[in-house]
């Protein structure tokens, strides 16, 4: 995906119910963060990171929708143990991961991967492989999203 792209319309289970990316960015931004799989720890790392900043999100307007080849019970049970205040959406065939560009090499995964899609369901950021330990990657994402500091 390249940033001024039409994003790919998707309809997925979640967590919180059928999510369909028209429905989200009919209401504002929507970060859609790929990942690979629940309850390893790099990705549990990165969810937290988002979960961590969520208030700031909100501020922001965006929904956040994590993305996973994982079941719709598995999301379930990794919510249980993590409390993420977004929703993880089941992607088993990968038909959207593969469509966003981010498909693992292994064929049946996500890369790490954060992209948002504006009001008008285009592309404004593309982050192919989000390293959580990289705090410049995530004030890139909230810098797209509107975020000013006060600094």
């Amino acid at each position: 995906m390249n940033l001024g792209d039409q994003a790919p319309d998707f309809c997925l289970q979640s967590t919180g119910g059928d999510v369909c990316l028209a429905d989200l960015h009919a209401r504002g931004p929507a970060a859609l963060v790929f990942y690979t799989t629940d309850f390893t720890p790099l990705c549990t790392n990165s969810l937290n990171v988002l979960a961590d900043e969520f208030p700031i999100l909100e501020k922001l307007n965006t929904t956040v929708i994590a993305i996973s080849a994982d079941s719709i019970e598995s999301h379930f049970k990794f919510m249980s143990v993590n409390k993420f205040p977004f929703s993880l959406a089941s992607d088993p065939s990968c038909q959207t991961i593969r469509a966003y560009g981010v498909l693992n090499e292994d064929g049946v995964s996500s890369n790490r991967a954060i992209i948002c899609v504006d009001q008008k369901g285009v592309i404004v950021h593309v982050n192919q492989f989000f390293q959580p330990a990289d705090s410049q990657q995530v004030v890139d994402l909230f810098s797209v999203l509107g975020y000013r500091s006060r600094s």
